[in-house]
Order: C-alpha cells, then sequence, then structure tokens
C-alpha cells in the first residue's frame, strides 16, 4: 500500500520514539546494574550508538519495511548490550568462619557462576562444608549453586575429639 509523504514523516517519528524508549528503558536498567561506574558507561555509550546509528538509518530510509526492519535491528543491538551489561555484573561472596580458623578471603563472582570451593582448616576442628543460613541448615553446593547477589557463606565445624583406649595390660594397643 502506497502512504503519503506526511504518513511516511509520522512512521519515521514513531520509529524513532520507539527507540528512543528503549534506550531510555536499557538505560535505567543499565544504571541499576551492580557494575562500576567505568564499565556502565561503556555499555550506555553502545546503546547511545545504536540509537545514534538507528535514527541515521531512518532519516535515509526509503520505505516503511526499511523503518521496521531498522527497528527490530536496533531492537536486536540494544537488547544485546543489557544483556552483556547483566552478564558483566560480579558479586561478592564473603566467608564467616563462625569464630574457627584464618579468615578465608572473599571472591568476585559474576552473576550466574559458580563461586570457587575453599577448604579452610582449624586446630581442633575439622571443616563440615559452607551454608547459606548461620544456623547452617542450607548448604552451598559449590558445582551447582551459582551467585546471583551478594552473599555471606558460614562454615560448620565439627569439634575432633580423640578417645584414648587403656588395654590395661591385655591385647595390644
Amino acid at each position: 500500500k502506497w502512504i503519503g509523504e506526511k504518513e511516511f514523516n509520522f512512521a519515521k517519528e514513531d520509529a524513532k520514539s520507539q527507540i528512543s524508549n528503549l534506550r531510555n528503558n536499557a538505560i535505567s536498567e543499565i544504571e541499576s546494574l551492580n557494575l562500576e561506574d567505568g564499565k556502565k558507561q561503556d555499555f550506555i555509550a553502545e546503546v547511545d550508538k545504536a540509537q545514534s546509528e538507528a535514527f541515521s538509518l531512518i532519516e535515509n530510509a526509503k520505505y516503511t519495511a526499511e523503518i521496521q526492519n531498522i527497528i527490530a535491528e536496533a531492537t536486536n543491538k540494544i537488547n544485546e548490550v543489557l544483556s552483556d551489561a547483566e552478564h558483566a555484573v560480579e558479586y561478592t561472596v564473603s566467608f564467616d568462619m563462625m569464630g574457627h580458623g584464618e579468615q578465608v578471603s572473599s571472591q568476585k563472582v559474576k552473576k550466574g557462576e559458580y563461586a570457587e570451593l575453599t577448604v579452610p582448616e582449624a586446630e581442633g576442628y575439622y571443616f563440615d562444608g559452607w551454608f547459606k543460613d548461620e544456623t547452617l541448615q542450607d548448604q552451598w553446593i559449590f558445582n551447582t549453586d551459582t551467585v546471583n547477589g551478594d552473599i555471606t557463606l558460614y562454615a560448620d565445624w565439627r569439634k575432633i575429639i580423640t578417645v584414648t583406649f587403656e588395654m590395661m595390660g591385655h591385647g595390644t594397643q
């Protein structure tokens, strides 16, 4: 269907509005992420570049179908940048030694990845795992549980009890 110049210009402005809204939403999301400011600015610059390139293509478009393709490509590019930003988020995994052993260093772990298992030692105790809660009810499984926010893991310790048997002259020790 043929449309007039007025309608075509409206289609261009509508496309710019859609891309601007997508850009603004993406930037709000990026700003809310737990990223270093420099990384945030890099991702925001990529989103702005995608918008700028789309606006330039829209200005030179000759057909409404071309405009729809530009919107789709800009949407894909901006969503890709947003996904990259979300995967760049790092969280802190801290370790509470629960009063025993040397402090284990905290870890920076990207969202959705695994923390690295650290097995501490404490004199007179054996280590029985890391837990998500201070009551030691919910064990953290390092090759299953992924990091999706800052978290503190709690060490579970068992006292080593030494039992000595005295043979009283019978048998061998």
